[in-house]
């Protein structure tokens, strides 16, 4: 079956692969494939399934060539693999499929394109609820924290006057002894010699 290629200009950087694709896909001599590629902006009408053709266009589109699948209309008139147009309407309808198919192309680019961005934001937005989550959560920690070393401070505080008092009482304690104690043995010598 017999498809329609408009070829829109190849760029001469990418000109020897897009021959390459063409001989490969198409399976004509190198000579054939140079000389559709030297000749466009051209109408093609060769003897590949729609397929393939598809194939052909989408990697030519991948290099930079300008190429879509045609209906039938496109290439009436040309003879199998005759690329000679010279019709003047027929090369401004061309061009216009061909501006047709990169404005399709650069629709579905553009809402790719925005649908990533739309999504990018989203991520960022989350993101950053996250980190206000977290500062809110580390200024919580750091209260905690400083909460815990007064809290420290003041037990510490505490046990130094519990420490004190025990000293204070141990110092009484001891006085009283030592008080007592001579008290003690004067008050038995008294007994004693009673």
């Amino acid at each position: 079956m017999a498809e329609c290629i408009i070829l829109g200009t190849v760029d001469n950087k990418e000109k020897v692969k897009a021959i390459k694709l063409y001989q490969e896909i198409v399976g004509c001599s190198l000579k054939e494939a140079k000389e559709i590629m030297d000749s466009a902006p051209v109408n093609i009408k060769i003897d590949i399934g729609e397929e393939e053709a598809e194939i052909l266009c989408g990697k030519l589109m991948e290099i930079g060539v300008l190429a879509t699948v045609a209906d039938g209309r496109a290439c009436d008139d040309i003879e199998e693999e005759d690329t000679d147009c010279t019709n003047d309407k027929k090369l401004e309808s061309d061009n216009t499929v061909l501006d047709d198919a990169y404005n399709k192309n650069f629709e579905a680019d553009k809402n790719q394109l925005l649908e990533t961005y739309r999504k990018i934001k989203k991520a960022v937005d989350e993101l950053i609820k996250k980190q206000n989550l977290l500062e809110v959560r580390m200024n919580e920690l750091k209260n905690l924290q400083e909460e815990e070393q007064r809290i420290r401070e003041e037990t510490g505080l505490i046990l130094n006057v519990g420490r004190v008092v025990v000293w204070i009482i141990w110092g009484i304690s001891a006085l009283l002894l030592l008080i007592a104690f001579p008290v003690g043995i004067l008050g038995a010598s008294c007994i004693i010699q009673i």
